[in-house]
């Protein structure tokens, strides 16, 4: 999500939250910019998601370069 996105910092969208747990990102698609709001809760699973998703990565990375060292 973070790829194409900004945090929106301004003071309208800080007050239009109303809570001191949600940020909202703004996000381009197409070039249209679209709000989008993630809760704390939801920035956490999220991140470990991510976290998990590149364990598991770095876990294939090292089978490949095992299964291919020359020996």
């Amino acid at each position: 999500m973070l790829a194409h996105n900004h945090i929106d910092t301004s003071e309208d969208a800080i007050a239009a939250l109303g809570t001191t747990d949600q940020v909202t990102f703004v996000r381009y698609q197409r070039g249209e910019a679209k709000p989008v709001k993630v809760s704390t809760a939801d920035a956490k699973q999220r991140a470990d998601e991510a976290n998990k998703l590149r364990r598991e990565l770095l876990t294939i990375q090292k089978q490949f370069f095992a299964a291919n060292q020359p020996e």
